[in-house]
């Protein structure tokens, strides 16, 4: 004997209207801001790791939305200054070439000179290891990454429970 229930759903019209509107007021600028809170999240733990000696670097680290749609954004979180990338890859032997640097002259049959503590120097090229790397945007992003998430997800979860009032 077969048993059955009968359920009757009331205000389905209603309840699909509020879930268009919610899903509706997490778009574009909605996602951006999301978006860019979270950068800030990993932006803030880069400013904390990054090597300081001017701090032009430090200032210089910022997130920005980079491309905005209906249904996505990403944003970017980094340095224009140009010696940004050096400090977080290395150079010479300890950069992603691998190779060891050599500096000399630029017009063809001159010399380099420098001073070494009270001695003129002069030399036909100089050989250098480079520079071991000190990353701090790397590090940011896979210690802070979980935390950025979840500030996304607040600042989205935000907008939601607001279209649902």
């Amino acid at each position: 004997m077969a048993t059955s229930r009968q359920v009757r759903v009331q205000g389905a019209a209603k309840l699909a209207a509020d879930f268009s509107r919610m899903a509706a007021s997490v778009r574009g600028p909605v996602l951006a801001n999301a978006a860019k809170a979270g950068g800030i999240v990993i932006e803030a733990e880069a400013k904390r790791r990054v090597a300081r000696k001017t701090s032009t670097l430090f200032r210089s680290i910022h997130t920005e939305v980079v491309t905005q749609s209906a249904d996505s954004a990403t944003v970017s979180i980094g340095t224009n200054v140009e010696y940004g990338p050096y400090l977080e890859y290395g150079t010479g032997i300890h950069g992603p070439k691998g190779t060891e640097i050599i500096i000399r002259p630029k017009r063809a049959g001159g010399v380099l000179r420098f001073t070494i503590g009270n001695r003129v120097v002069f030399a036909r090229e100089v050989r250098s290891p480079g520079m071991r790397p000190r990353p701090f945007l790397g590090p940011a992003f896979e210690s802070k990454s979980k935390e950025a998430f979840e500030t996304m997800a607040k600042a989205v979860w935000q907008q939601v429970k607001k279209a649902a009032s």
